[in-house]
């Protein structure tokens, strides 16, 4: 178990009554644009700076130029104000899920890579595609997350990794302070991460993915959560929410 308080909590999706159907609907999104190489990221020559950059993820931040970087990226000041506990996901009931899940989008013949094209608008950034068109295409899904919180959240993006994908290291510290949701899907368990150097031991700590990991995080700019994201030869798709403060009373209460 990894603990950071106040700043991640980790849970599958069948820890979390009422969740099953959100991330069933959220599955149905796990799909790659047509027109873009699923192999692009896994296929870039060794001496591609974006290699560099994804070997880089095995090892602490440089901070001081990465925060630099954030800051010069950062569009605006805004207003910023506060700021988890990881959850083993590996219980009776997620094996369960897992057991029963198939690969998203993909025929029984099919491997994991043959992804079902669909016509999808896409940016690729620095190590992965962002889908676009969400609040159209997810309008199924952003509805699900708002009536599961009691208020409306706004979908903050929407991410494909295909294989050899990553995400630099990055604090998110110039976007609105609060918490955010993150529904993971993958088409191969454990062959794709969200990697988090941990505030109290300052030691690199790595969340595997599974199919229907829910990663809730708080960005505050006084307390820097840093983290990364790195695939292997899987798939992950990334669904972001804005949610609300009092979201872990919510999840409590269907615990309860």
């Amino acid at each position: 178990m990894i603990v950071v308080p106040n700043q991640l909590y980790s849970f599958h999706f069948s820890q979390v009554p009422g969740f099953e159907q959100i991330y069933a609907t959220a599955r149905r999104h796990s799909y790659a644009p047509a027109g873009f190489d699923a192999r692009y990221f896994a296929d870039l020559p060794d001496g591609h700076r974006l290699v560099s950059r994804r070997r880089s993820l095995d090892r602490l931040p440089d901070e001081a130029t990465i925060l630099q970087q954030e800051y010069e990226l950062a569009q605006s000041t805004g207003d910023r104000s506060r700021s988890g506990v990881v959850f083993e996901i590996q219980t009776a009931a997620h094996q369960a899920s897992l057991e029963t899940l198939q690969p998203p989008q993909l025929a029984a013949s099919e491997t994991p890579t043959k992804l079902a094209r669909r016509d999808l608008s896409y940016r690729l950034g620095s190590g992965y595609v962002k889908l676009d068109d969400r609040k159209a295409r997810m309008a199924d899904l952003i509805a699900a997350v708002s009536e599961f919180f009691g208020t409306p959240c706004r979908c903050q993006g929407d991410y494909w990794y295909p294989p050899g994908g990553f995400r630099d290291w990055h604090t998110n510290k110039y976007d609105a302070t609060g918490w955010r949701l993150y529904i993971v899907d993958v088409d191969l368990p454990a062959r794709s991460y969200f990697r988090i150097k941990n505030p109290r031991t300052q030691q690199i700590e790595t969340l595997w993915d599974q199919p229907g990991t829910l990663n809730f995080f708080h960005i505050n700019p006084d307390h820097l959560l840093w983290h990364c994201i790195g695939v292997g030869q899987a798939n992950r798709w990334s669904k972001g929410f804005v949610i609300p403060d009092s979201w872990l009373d919510t999840v409590a209460a269907r615990l309860a």
